[in-house]
């Protein structure tokens, strides 16, 4: 009692950004630059990012 029955599934729509992280866990370990005049920074930015990500439920 008190529940009540859709005939329609309900689609919940997320935008999210993670920064620091990857979700396929690639990292890189390191980066060799040739015939450069500057010397490159050593940091690396990830960032984890959903453009369209759409969870349907039964």
């Amino acid at each position: 009692a008190g529940v009540v029955a859709t005939s329609a599934a309900p689609t919940v729509r997320v935008h999210f950004k993670v920064p620091g992280q990857t979700l396929s866990g690639i990292s890189i370990t390191g980066l060799e630059v040739y015939n450069e005049k500057y010397k490159p920074f050593k940091g690396v930015k990830y960032i984890a990012s959903a453009g369209k990500f759409v969870v349907r439920s039964r």
